[in-house]
This record gives C-alpha cells, sequence and structure tokens, in this order.
C-alpha cells in the first residue's frame, strides 16, 4: 500500500472513521445473508444463528455475523451516503437486558471499563480515501476496529485505528457514531432497524472522500429476560419475531448521499 505521507495529506483517514461505522449498520441489518442494492454499490453477506423466525410472544435469540463490501460504479471514488436507513424483517432489539453507555463515554479513553456491560459486538473495517474520480485500484487504505455499544436507544459505534496496515493518524477527532432504533413495518410484518446521519466534516477532509472498502463483524448472542406480551420471557439483545414465511424474511437498505440521490436495495435471507 502506498504511504498516506506519500500519497496523500496525514489528515486524510480521519474522516474515515464516520463512513466506517456508517456502512457497520447497513452490515448488521442483513446479517441473515445477503443484500446487493440497485447499482450494486453494496454486497453484505452473513448469517443469524440460530436459524428460525420466532413470534411476537416468544422472541428468538440471534447471533449476528456479517461481512460488507462496496463495489463503486466505474471503479472509482464516488460520493459518500450522508443519511442511513436500515430495515429487517421480524427484527427486535431488546436493549434493557444488556448494560448502557452514554456516547460521551463510549467516546473516553477508558472505554473499554466503563461501557463492558454495555458491550454488544466488534468489527473490523477497511476503508478507501481520496479524490472523487479516483480509480480505487490505486486508492491507498487503511484499517479500523469497530465497537458497538448499547446506549438504551439505540447503538454508539466506537471507531479506533488498527496498526496493520498503519493509518496516517493515531485517532479520528470524533471516534463515535450514535445510530437510532426504529419500529418500521416491512412487508406487511413488524420489524426492527437503525437510521443514523454522517456528518459532512466526517466525510470529506482536505478535499478528499472517504468510501468503505470491507467490513467484518459480530454481534453476539446476549440474553436476559423482558416483558413480552405481558409475561416475562427469555429474550436476545437481537431477537427475532417473525418473517415472511418459514423459509425467508425481508431487508431493506436504503440511504441518500451528499448529492440528494436515494438509494434502496430488498433481499431476502434466510430466516
Amino acid at each position: 500500500m502506498p504511504s498516506a505521507s506519500s500519497h496523500r495529506p496525514r489528515r486524510s483517514v480521519v474522516a474515515a472513521a464516520a463512513s466506517a461505522g456508517a456502512l457497520a449498520a447497513v452490515a448488521l441489518a442483513a446479517a441473515a445473508s445477503g443484500a446487493v442494492d440497485a447499482q450494486n454499490l453494496i454486497t453484505v453477506k452473513g448469517r443469524g444463528l440460530p436459524y428460525g423466525s420466532g413470534s411476537p410472544t416468544k422472541p428468538l435469540a440471534k447471533d449476528l455475523s456479517f461481512s460488507a463490501e462496496i463495489h463503486p460504479p466505474g471503479g472509482v471514488i464516488v460520493a459518500p451516503l450522508e443519511r442511513y436507513r436500515i430495515v429487517i424483517q421480524g427484527g427486535r432489539v431488546f436493549p434493557k437486558i444488556a448494560g448502557r453507555c452514554t456516547l460521551a463515554q463510549a467516546s473516553s479513553g477508558d472505554h473499554a471499563k466503563v461501557c463492558k456491560r454495555a458491550k454488544v459486538g466488534t468489527g473490523t473495517i477497511e476503508v478507501w480515501y481520496g479524490v472523487p474520480g479516483e480509480p480505487v485500484a490505486t486508492t491507498p487504505t487503511c484499517n479500523l476496529a469497530t465497537t458497538f455499544y448499547n446506549t438504551g436507544t439505540g447503538l454508539a459505534i466506537r471507531l479506533d485505528v488498527s496498526p496493520d496496515p498503519p493509518c496516517p493518524v493515531q485517532s479520528p477527532p470524533q471516534n463515535v457514531l450514535p445510530g437510532r432504533f426504529i419500529t418500521p413495518r416491512l412487508g406487511g410484518k413488524p420489524a426492527g432497524g437503525i437510521e443514523f446521519t454522517v456528518p459532512p466534516e466526517l466525510r470529506h477532509i482536505a478535499g478528499l472522500t472517504i468510501l468503505v472498502k470491507r467490513l467484518d463483524g459480530r454481534f453476539r448472542r446476549i440474553v436476559g429476560k423482558a416483558r413480552v406480551a405481558g409475561r416475562t420471557r427469555k429474550v436476545g439483545y437481537f431477537s427475532s419475531i417473525a418473517c415472511q414465511n418459514r423459509k425467508q424474511r425481508l431487508v431493506e437498505v436504503s440511504g441518500v448521499d451528499e448529492n440528494g440521490r436515494s438509494y434502496v436495495a430488498r433481499t431476502r435471507v434466510r430466516c
């Protein structure tokens, strides 16, 4: 990989953190199988174990693992997404069974200690940082480690620079992205998801645009007790309460880039 000092200004990778965290949620949303958007920009693969739909009265706790890749049109750096919305048919989050961590705590130097009980997942992200229109084949990359903390109403997505390959900065100036849980309907079924916005100062720095190349991660199966339909039930932090049918569920990923262009991807994955 070309060194950032010889190829790009040292501050260029700082913005990578926000876009990387944003795609983390995209990966989470399609963690049951795979999804490709209409422009073939995003490919997401993974699974949720154990398989099964669960029900509104008996939610099924899930362990989610995933990988995600970006395929820019024409193989060049393009406009990054500004707003994200990810929905899983039959998905439900029970945030009260895990510890809670504030955004300030997740951003602190002792986050691993003060947010230990709120940790729900981890991941690794590889990002491109370059000039719009530049071929991604010659654009430098950098890796970041991602930690997902429960806030009670969403996720605090913590981002830390990884030593391999080395990055030109030790840490991003904003190292946490807030995500808000949502409960829409999808395909006539109850659904769960997350939405968030990436601020402009974290999409571009020094004239450079940031895109995610690849993301891998896992949200572990956390089990606790919660009130469900008037009874105390065993549930998972990430649970399933429905599917489209016995074999499949719908996943929808949508976003709007900074030029106002919308993208919507919908796919069927294993229940």
